[in-house]
């Protein structure tokens, strides 16, 4: 909104096929994903700083905005729930704790529903050593829906997995839109 006083230069030009020089005015959606990019870096930096002043107080910071980051998910505040994901990512104590900050941040990438955007990360990824729900988070990023139902169906038969976890983790949202769960 403000490079270049909000006017299109050669690079947007030709990323967007506007005409230079053309004024841009803001939507409230830009708006807000501007606010939300800020408020992940404020939440990002005082985490940092916390852990600074007292080691070991970021996990604990960025553990706690897991409640925040499925609520970022769920309403689509894809910029904000990167951030949130991203500071969880970067002071994880734990694989558990990596690997469930890094399925969220690939849903934050996927914004909802653009598997592509995270397939050759998740792709690569190693779930064999975690618990089973993350091969099956695993499998719901990859857009392999009928193995995930199937990998969904045996654990809730062998009480690795909870109702409750189905309904809060967003991980099932996609599936849960389509009647799949």
């Amino acid at each position: 909104m403000l490079h270049k006083g909000g006017l299109v230069d050669k690079r947007h030009s030709v990323s967007t096929g506007t005409e230079r020089g053309t004024m841009v005015l803001p939507t409230a959606e830009g708006v807000r994903e501007v606010a939300d990019l800020v408020g992940g870096m404020r939440y990002g930096l005082t985490v940092a700083v916390w852990d600074r002043l007292m080691p070991g107080a970021g996990s604990f910071m960025a553990s706690q905005g897991g409640t925040l980051l499925a609520d970022f998910l769920r309403s689509e505040r894809w910029a904000m729930a990167a951030a949130f994901a991203q500071v969880e990512t970067a002071f994880a104590e734990d694989e558990i704790s990596l690997a469930t900050a890094n399925v969220n941040r690939w849903l934050a990438a996927q914004r909802g529903e653009d598997l592509e955007a995270t397939r050759a990360e998740v792709e690569a990824w190693d779930a064999s050593r975690l618990p089973s729900r993350f091969s099956l988070a695993k499998k719901i990023l990859l857009g392999q829906d009928e193995a995930a139902i199937t990998h969904l169906s045996d654990l809730r038969s062998a009480g690795e997995i909870t109702d409750f976890e189905v309904d809060e983790w967003p991980i099932f949202d996609r599936l849960r839109r389509q009647d799949l769960v």
